[in-house]
């Protein structure tokens, strides 16, 4: 909590407009860091009831964005 009123009071140093840019420029790069951090995702599908009757899945999903 402390450290968010630092940050506060360091961002109201600033004029109005430097706010606005420095706020876009974090949202954009914590956006890059969100797309580009995982180059796949990977998640297991079970269905069945009984030891010899499941059936386990495990899917691969790319997140190659260049491939659109």
């Amino acid at each position: 909590m402390e450290n968010l009123k630092k940050l506060l009071d360091w961002l109201k140093a600033f004029p109005a407009w430097a706010r606005i840019v420095i706020i876009a420029l974090a949202a954009a790069i914590l956006a890059v860091i969100s797309l580009t951090s995982c180059s796949a995702t990977a998640k297991m599908r079970r269905s069945g009831v009984h030891i010899d009757t499941v059936r386990v899945d495990y899917i691969i999903r790319s997140r190659n964005f260049e491939s659109f």
